[in-house]
């Protein structure tokens, strides 16, 4: 069977090139967010750590609807509400494989975005005491005051009591 007998447009040279064209004007676009909301989120007193994670996570919203127009734009068969319902099943299944993964980089979201802690604060959460050296999607960098380096969950420094030493002047 080929195309015209299942009545499925067929893709062209013109198609495809046209998709590529999208997809790097997309990605340049992308680009071009991740460099912009950076300095925007800083210049409102966000801190380092969550401008850099919100930038980066605005240029990947970005770069993969890039890649969902690119696709409409080479198989005209496939609409963007069928790729939102394939996404839709793979989210369940990797959301319940990869559990763990997902509820520290959510609390990681949840950390950053509350902007309450920051890199550079003494901390102490469950028996570990020191200060943040860095604060990513997955976990928090904190070095301890005899020298060791600690990655703690953002899960546990989401759902632990957490006492930030630096919070206030005393």
């Amino acid at each position: 069977m080929n195309s015209s007998q299942l009545d499925l447009p067929a893709i062209t040279w013109e198609s495809v090139g046209l998709g590529a064209a999208v997809l790097v004007a997309g990605l340049l676009l992308a680009w071009v967010v991740r460099r912009a909301v950076r300095p925007v989120l800083r210049w409102r007193g966000r801190t380092e750590s969550s401008a850099v994670v919100f930038a980066i996570l605005a240029s990947w919203l970005v770069a993969v609807l890039a890649f969902a127009a690119a696709l409409t734009v080479v198989f005209p068969s496939i609409r963007p509400v069928n790729i939102l319902g394939g996404v839709g099943v793979i989210t369940i299944a990797a959301g319940i494989a990869f559990q763990t993964v997902l509820g520290n980089m959510f609390a990681g979201i949840v950390l950053l975005f509350r902007d309450r802690l920051e890199v550079g604060d003494q901390v102490g959460v469950k028996g570990v005491r020191g200060t943040i050296v860095a604060i990513d999607l997955s976990s928090t960098t904190v070095r301890t005051f005899d020298g060791r380096q600690v990655l703690i969950p953002n899960s546990v420094m989401h759902s632990e009591v957490v006492t930030v030493q630096t919070g206030f002047e005393a």
